[in-house]
C-alpha cells in the first residue's frame, strides 16, 4: 500500500492469511490479490479517475513486507500487546541462538524474505471461483487422504513438495494426524480475510460504479448486471419477507401487538434481552 500511495493510486488489496504448510505443519503465511492500478489520488467522490500501473518491484516489496513487520512487531512488544508462548522462545534459541523479540528481530533482517509475485490473472470468472475456493479452503481436502490403517492407528496423506515438484506421502499416528489438523483452525471471530483501499468496507460503495467500468473494460465485457442496492430492512420486515406473516400481527384475534424486547438465546438456558424503546 505505501509503495502505490507514492506512486499516487490507491489499489484494491484482499489479503488471506493460511496457517499450514503441505504436511500440516504450522507454516503462517499471506496471498494477497492486488489491483493493476487504482484509483488516482487526485480524485474525489464526484469525478473518479483510474490510474494504470503492471508493474512492480520485487525487491522493494520483500525489504518493504520485512520492514514494516518487524516494526510494528517491536512496537507491539513495547506496548505489551504481543503475547510470546514459550515455544517461540525456544524456536528462536534452537535457530538464532537468542531468546527476545529484539534479538531475533536483528537476526531476521539479514534472511531474505520470499515474496512471490505471481502472474496476472485473465480470465474473470476462473479467477473469481478459484479464489473464492482457495481463500476458504481446508487445511487439506478429503481426496488427498489415501489410507487409514485401523490395526496401526495410522493415516495416510498425499502432498506436493513444492521443493522437488514430486508427489510424496506422509503416514502418521491418528491422534497426531488430528493434533495437526484442529492447531489451523481460527478462534471464533478471528478474521483470516481482509479488505483494503478501495476494497475497504467504509468506500467501496462509493467507489462501485467505477470499480465495475474497470472489470468491463478489462475484461470487455457487453454488459454488467448491477444488483439493487441493498435496503437495510427492520426485523420486522425481515420475518414477513421471509415467512409472509407479520410477527408483530397476533394469528388468533388479527389485532397488532406491540413490541417491547427482543432476545436471543446465547448459550444453553441463557438468553439475552434487549429492550425496544419507541
Amino acid at each position: 500500500m505505501s509503495w502505490c500511495e507514492e506512486e499516487g493510486f490507491v489499489p484494491g488489496v484482499v489479503s488471506v492469511m493460511h496457517t499450514f504448510g503441505a504436511v500440516l505443519d504450522f507454516h503462517p503465511h499471506i496471498h494477497i490479490l492486488l489491483t493493476e492500478g487504482g484509483v488516482s489520488e487526485n480524485s474525489n467522490f464526484d469525478f473518479l479517475t483510474w490510474q494504470e500501473c503492471n508493474f512492480f518491484p520485487e525487491k522493494v516489496l520483500k525489504e518493504r513486507f520485512k520492514y514494516y513487520l518487524i516494526k510494528y512487531l517491536r512496537e507491539w512488544a513495547c506496548k505489551n500487546k504481543l503475547s510470546l508462548p514459550l515455544e517461540i522462545k525456544q524456536i528462536w534459541r534452537n535457530k538464532l541462538n537468542c531468546d527476545n523479540l529484539y534479538n531475533a528481530t536483528q537476526e531476521l533482517y539479514k534472511i531474505i524474505w520470499y515474496v512471490h509475485i505471481g502472474k496476472k490473472l485473465e480470465n474473470a470468472e476462473f479467477t473469481t471461483k478459484y479464489i473464492g475456493r482457495y481463500t476458504k479452503r481446508p487445511c487439506i481436502s478429503g481426496a488427498k487422504i489415501i489410507g487409514y490403517d485401523r490395526e496401526k492407528k495410522t493415516v495416510s496423506f498425499r502432498y506436493r513438495d513444492k521443493h522437488t515438484n514430486t508427489e510424496k506421502t506422509e503416514t502418521m499416528p491418528v491422534m497426531e494426524f488430528i493434533g495437526r489438523l484442529v492447531r489451523h483452525i481460527p478462534e471464533k471471530n478471528y478474521r483470516m480475510i481482509r479488505y483494503y483501499g478501495i476494497y475497504a468496507n467504509s468506500v467501496k460503495n462509493e467507489l462501485w460504479e467505477l470499480l465495475a467500468y474497470q472489470i468491463s473494460k478489462l475484461f470487455t465485457l457487453a454488459k454488467l448486471i448491477f444488483a439493487p442496492k441493498r435496503i437495510l430492512n427492520s426485523w420486522r420486515d425481515r420475518v414477513m419477507s421471509s415467512t409472509g406473516c407479520d410477527p408483530l400481527v397476533c394469528k388468533k384475534c388479527n389485532i397488532q401487538m406491540e413490541l417491547t424486547e427482543i432476545g436471543h438465546r446465547i448459550r444453553d438456558g441463557i438468553f439475552k434481552i434487549y429492550p425496544v424503546f419507541n
